[in-house]
């Protein structure tokens, strides 16, 4: 299991937007399959106009949960060496 989101703090008005996913992988896939994920974003978000219901959009061939130091996840597009890569745990089976 994994956590994914953004936490806010209470000065910052807003709640804290984690939730634990239990195949973060798998979501992960979903969402770049269509095309809700943009690499070259700031914050890796897709235009909404550019959402593919139908789910054929590319998907990076290897995609592996890294644990960032906040303690939530990134799946990030690489080899499971890409954590350590990026200075980052890999999230432990």
């Amino acid at each position: 299991m994994a956590t994914l989101g953004v936490g806010f703090t209470a000065a910052e008005g807003r709640q804290d937007s984690r939730i634990d996913i239990e195949d973060p992988v798998g979501l992960c896939s979903d969402m770049w399959a269509q095309n809700a994920l943009d690499p070259e974003d700031e914050f890796g978000a897709a235009d909404p106009g550019d959402y593919d219901p139908s789910g054929s959009h590319p998907v990076p061939n290897l995609l592996t949960v890294c644990v960032m130091d906040d303690g939530r996840a990134a799946v990030i597009p690489g080899p499971s060496t890409v954590c350590q890569d990026l200075g980052l745990a890999e999230l432990p089976a």
